[in-house]
């Protein structure tokens, strides 16, 4: 084996203890969790129950790994979604999302009738002419030379 062809053992090691896409995950949740601790003032992104994380599109074999990792969950289903759904103490949730026929075999166990529908036509009403505002935004100083007295 030529010098050329050698591993450097400093590059290999750096490669083996690359960090994991899960593991970047969490580390971006830390940091984002860190700065909101550090920064109450600082609004959050989202007014309602932060409590909806989810993961789309697994194959069966995932969402059975990922099943077993949830422990205890619960299973919701409508005719064309298949949900399970891990709920964390802090009320915080995590989802797992696929199309129902993805993880479930349809079978059709018989059949009915379905009474007809009249025809129903949308009207849109026309819009007159009218008159409206060109604009443009001046936002003024900088926001970063505004305090926290000026508001």
């Amino acid at each position: 084996m030529s010098a050329d062809s050698a591993i450097d053992p400093e590059v290999e090691n750096a490669e083996s203890t690359k960090p994991t896409e899960q593991q970047l995950y969490s580390q971006g949740l830390r940091e984002i969790a860190d700065f909101y601790d550090a920064h109450p003032e600082v609004k959050l992104p989202y007014d309602g129950p932060l409590s909806e994380f989810r993961i789309f599109g697994l194959s069966k074999a995932e969402l059975a790994l990922t099943l077993r990792a949830f422990g205890k969950a619960e299973k919701k289903y409508t005719n064309d979604t298949f949900e399970i759904v891990k709920t964390f103490p802090s009320g915080r949730k995590l989802y797992t999302y696929n199309p129902r026929n993805s993880i479930c075999e349809k079978k059709v166990v018989g059949t009915k009738i379905v009474p007809a529908e009249p025809e129903k036509t949308v009207v849109v009403p026309a819009k007159p002419e009218r008159e409206e505002e060109i604009v443009v935004w001046d936002c003024g100083e900088s926001l970063l030379a505004i305090t926290a007295d000026q508001e």
